[in-house]
């Protein structure tokens, strides 16, 4: 499995069934690279588990949406050079997190340029299966839509050698897109778009 990918190759190929047909295990796993990276464009985020630091100019006020959530860990925060510790009761000044905002008290990520960085730990450890199924449909869709673009089988002979290969399809970037943007697909990654972040 690479690295941002939304799903395995066993669950692609446990989800397809019969419908795998005699696309390689290469192809397959090139299809699911190609899905995954075009949903988390189009979603504008990144969905795996990850470290971030974010620096921006404070929009004023007490708390901020970050660019990537579910936040699950804050390690540092800091506003015009200064560390806010971390509040441990509902009353302490420092600050605070849920899955998709810091709030500060005691504190206020005041207006300026450049004045205020957060480092956390956002996304999902695996992933949601709403969307993983979302996956597979889109790699199902686009894998019978290839026609004649699909891999294929061809027997090649060298002397008394003959050998099965695969001759392997483009994976259209385009085509992928144009499946995500149907109701169907879309309807199931609305919910993990960002509505919207603070910087």
């Amino acid at each position: 499995m690479a690295a941002g990918d939304l799903t395995t190759l066993a669950n692609l190929k446990a989800y397809l069934g019969s419908n795998v047909g005699s696309y390689s295990d290469a192809w397959l796993s090139g299809v699911i690279s190609a899905v995954s990276q075009q949903i988390q464009q189009w979603l504008s985020r990144t969905i795996a588990s990850a470290s971030y630091t974010d620096k921006f100019s404070g929009p004023g006020g007490i708390s901020v949406l970050t660019r990537q959530y579910p936040i699950t860990a804050v390690s540092a925060v800091s506003i015009d050079g200064v560390a806010v510790p971390a509040s441990t009761t509902q009353t302490d000044a420092g600050y605070q997190f849920d899955k998709r905002k810091i709030q500060v008290r005691g504190y206020r990520f005041g207006r300026g340029v450049m004045n205020c960085s957060i480092s956390y730990t956002a996304g999902y450890a695996t992933t949601p299966a709403d969307l993983e199924a979302a996956v597979w449909e889109t790699c199902s869709i686009f894998l019978s839509s290839q026609g004649a673009d699909s891999p294929a089988l061809k027997m090649l002979r060298a002397g008394d050698t003959e050998q099965q290969t695969q001759i392997p399809g483009t994976v259209s970037g385009a085509a992928i897109g144009t499946i995500i943007a149907s109701p169907n697909i879309t309807s199931v990654l609305m919910p993990y778009r960002p509505a919207g972040f603070s910087y």
